[in-house]
């Protein structure tokens, strides 16, 4: 996945354990961006909703797709909620707040 993604390590732990789960059941070889190119592209972006709406996979059960699918949008959660600097330009760490 390293491979297919330089980011990968940056992204989402949910985001990671999807993709492991894809490239396990297709295989190096079909888990390609000329075979899934929305996927890939959507994943490039880090557009976790997105990514959770390319990711369903012919031939695997419902609940294998659909705990993919759950994956990807607890990392667009995880990215959305993560911590980042107050938008009006405070320190977090100045006393008396």
């Amino acid at each position: 996945l390293i491979g297919k993604f330089g980011d990968f390590a940056c992204f989402p732990g949910p985001a990671k354990i999807a993709l492991m789960d894809m490239i396990y059941n297709l295989g190096a070889t079909r888990f390609r961006a000329d075979r899934w190119p929305n996927l890939f592209g959507s994943v490039t972006r880090r557009n976790w909703r997105e990514a959770a709406d390319q990711c369903r996979r012919g031939g695997v059960n419902d609940k294998r797709n659909n705990r993919a699918r759950g994956l990807f949008l607890d990392a667009a959660d995880a990215e959305v909620n993560a911590i980042s600097p107050p938008m009006d330009g405070s320190s977090l760490g100045q006393v008396g707040q």
